[in-house]
């Protein structure tokens, strides 16, 4: 990651505006701080879209470039200005913030734009220059952000902010450009929100939640100057005829900013779709917008009628498109009319595909079984019929088979099936009859069945509180789904709620925890995260599952603790055993000096995990003493540095000790906060596991933190323990330094 740089103001900032403001706290002592910065750019091509491309963006263009961050990664200055490098600092922009939103609820000149529901009665207004800070709220020494305003968040909007129901728009709710404000008036439109984590789709709000372990979060607003008057088109669509049937139809064109323009309009007889579009009027020299319509075999398009009052629109019936040079102010109203297609003496296949898009092999075979034809089908679009060439054939008596392809996301099933108007279901041999009089089409739907599943639960030390999770596919952060959690009492599991986790294709996801939100003062932090009993390496509260075939459903439990006791209770000495002695590490005082921290956009640390074995004592039931090496490889702190072991298999924890922290054991998991790590810094944990009888076991070493973390991967360590016969039994060597332990005795 890259650090902060100072942004320079441009023309059109007010005089004075190159003066500091101290953005000094407000008294509410939350310690909670959201910084938002505004930004005005000559075209929307200058601005880079959100992760999603999709026709909930509210520009009245298509933006530029695609966005620089993954799924999970939080906004930061440097990647916006790297990202929109010919925009400039917009001061004097102000922010509402609300506890819901309405989307497209402000008609204008601009468009239409979302707005927050229920505003804060604070008025968030940038200044010239503010300073800088790191993820927890602390000023970062010489660095600032132009066009800016820091505040620190209300008690109760940090408590509606783990609930996600912290929302942020930019502008007044019932004036989203600040049309009506003598110093912005008619000037702006605009173009893209990024907010905290959430910097999916392009519309005027976004909800502000907090990663665990962070305490400050960015906000970027954007906006085009000057910017073009808006209008509106609607597209329709109607079916007529006798055998005319409820059908999907496809479009693409650059109306739509959904990949490659497309969208998608199921009309029925006497029941007609349409879609609303609100963009830009078509200047001077600017190419129109254009719409045209892919027909499904077995239909015809047999009319484009469209209706304006100023606009220009030319029509194209053969290819099945519409440019249309839009007026300011006015609304074009294009209707596509199809009709069933007449066939005679042919067959056509056609395949409809949903929960995804594959290929097919279709084949028609006689009465006997041989077979006439063979069709390779490919959907690229859900609910879109893809169809073959139609198969001439002698009139008689027909089977239709298919070959399912196999996917990495899930499994394909058949639906559905029917030929003209005879149903045959998901399972029932496709057969029919084909006369001279009448062709036959049949279509054959099938759904991608994806058994993946996720569950999330949350436990909570040292108080309770809610915490909101989202969950994205890593191969498709465009896709994001919310749950909450709320603890009642401290250490009892609860599962978490919202949208829905089931039904996921195969893959990998990541699962963003947003700070729990406690009943009383105090700090959380994230202290392990163990999926499907087993720990899970994180990093600010961002944990990676994957869903396999062989693993279709992932258990992920968030421990979560607001105060560590003051020591480990292991409970009742079984026995002698070595003391682990206070195992100091390498580098005995990580803490001093504490080096430099991350920052939003800057170097980050990067944390990672060894275990060896260092000694075991002879007998039945072994005592092997292990020491953990926690290092911080990286070039910024790491902070709220925890460890967790785990014992898996014939085996027991009886003693723990950090060279700096506290250790606690719950549920078979060893925890340890060791609170912080300079660059180039170690320290270590000793741990004394006894082995139960005679099994096998697995140990398992896992360090996560509340900063980011350069490489993820080295964060977890395992090891195995053979079991021992009894014939083994008695004195034995020691395998001290080993990293992967095999018993000896």
């Amino acid at each position: 990651m890259l650090g902060i740089t100072t942004v320079l103001l441009a023309g059109g900032v007010p005089a004075g505006a190159q003066q500091i403001s101290q953005d000094e706290p407000d008294g509410r002592g939350t310690d909670v701080f959201v910084t938002l910065a505004a930004r005005e750019c000559h075209e929307y091509a200058d601005i880079r879209a959100n992760l999603a491309r999709n026709n909930i963006m509210e520009s009245l263009r298509d933006l530029g470039e695609d966005t620089l961050y993954s799924s999970g990664d939080q906004v930061d200055p440097r990647t916006e200005q790297q990202g929109q490098p010919d925009c400039r600092p917009l001061v004097g922009w102000s922010f509402t913030f609300g506890s819901s939103y309405q989307t497209r609820a402000v008609t204008g000149v601009w468009g239409a734009l979302s707005k927050v529901l229920n505003p804060d009665a604070t008025r968030v207004v940038t200044h010239g220059t503010v300073p800088a800070r790191d993820y927890q709220g602390e000023r970062v020494q010489g660095r600032h952000i132009d066009g800016a305003t820091t505040i620190e968040l209300s008690s109760d909007q940090v408590s509606r902010a783990g609930r996600n129901a912290l929302w942020l728009q930019g502008g007044e709710p019932e004036d989203p450009v600040l049309y009506q404000d003598p110093r912005f008036a008619g000037r702006y439109g605009f173009g893209a929100l990024r907010c905290a984590i959430d910097d999916l789709n392009g519309d005027n709000v976004e909800t502000v939640q907090f990663p665990s372990g962070v305490r400050h979060v960015f906000c970027y607003a954007y906006y085009v100057t000057p910017p073009p008057s808006s209008g509106t088109i609607v597209i329709r669509k109607q079916v007529e005829g006798e055998n005319a049937t409820s059908e999907t139809f496809g479009f693409g064109g650059n109306v739509s900013y959904n990949p490659d323009g497309a969208f998608e309009l199921t009309a029925g007889p006497g029941a007609p779709a349409s879609e609303t579009f609100y963009r830009a009027e078509t200047g001077l020299g600017e190419a129109p917008w254009t719409v045209n319509e892919q027909v499904p075999a077995g239909w015809l398009l047999t009319r484009i009628d469209c209706t304006s009052a100023a606009s220009t629109v030319t029509t194209d019936l053969a290819a099945g498109s519409a440019a249309i040079a839009l007026a300011a102010g006015d609304t074009v109203t294009c209707t596509y009319v199809n009709r069933p297609r007449p066939t005679r003496a042919v067959v056509i296949v056609r395949k409809v595909t949903e929960g995804g898009t594959g290929r097919f092999r279709l084949t028609l075979r006689d009465a006997d079984g041989d077979a006439v034809a063979t069709r390779r089908l490919r959907t690229t679009l859900e609910g879109v019929a893809a169809a073959g060439d139609p198969i001439t054939v002698e009139p008689g008596r027909y089977h239709l088979t298919e070959r399912l392809p196999r996917s990495r996301l899930g499994i394909w099933r058949r639906i559905g099936a029917t030929c003209n108007a005879q149903d045959f279901g998901a399972e029932r041999d496709i057969v029919g009859v084909v006369t001279e009089a009448s062709g036959t089409v049949c279509t054959i739907v099938n759904r991608l069945e994806k058994p993946g599943r996720i569950t999330l639960r949350k436990v909570t030390y040292g108080g309770t509180g809610t915490a909101a999770f989202v969950v994205s596919p890593l191969a498709d952060a465009t896709v994001q789904r919310r749950q909450r959690a709320t603890t009642a009492r401290t250490g009892t599991v609860v599962r978490a709620r919202g949208q829905s986790l089931r039904q996921l294709p195969f893959g990998r996801y990541t699962i963003q925890e947003s700070n729990a939100t406690p009943q009383d003062d105090g700090d959380w932090k994230l202290l392990a995260v163990i999926c499907d009993g087993r720990l899970t390496p994180f990093e600010q509260g961002r944990a990676v599952v994957r869903l396999t075939p062989a693993d279709p459903a992932v258990d992920c439990r968030f421990v979560n603790v607001r105060t560590l006791p003051p020591g480990p209770d292991p409970g009742p000495d079984p026995g002698p055993g070595p003391d682990p002695g206070p195992g100091p590490g390498p580098d005995p005082d990580p803490y001093d000096p504490p080096g430099p921290d991350p920052v939003p956009g800057g170097d980050a640390p990067d944390v990672t995990v060894v275990k060896r074995l260092v000694s075991t004592t002879p007998g039945a039931t072994p005592i092997d003493t292990w020491r953990i090496t926690v290092a911080n490889d990286g070039r910024a702190s790491a902070g709220n540095v925890v460890v967790g072991d785990q014992t898996l298999g014939a085996a027991t924890f009886l003693r723990a000790r950090a060279a700096a922290g506290d250790c606690r054991v719950d549920q078979r998991v060893l925890y340890c906060s060791i609170d912080g790590l300079r660059p180039g810094a170690t320290t270590t944990v000793t741990v004394q596991v006894r082995r139960d009888g005679l099994g096998s076991w697995t140990n398992v070493a896992a360090v996560g933190s509340g900063t980011p973390d350069a490489d993820v991967a080295d964060n977890i360590a395992q090891v195995h323990v053979r079991g021992i016969s009894r014939s083994e039994i008695g004195p034995c060597a020691t395998t001290a330094g080993e990293a992967t332990a095999r018993a000896a005795c």
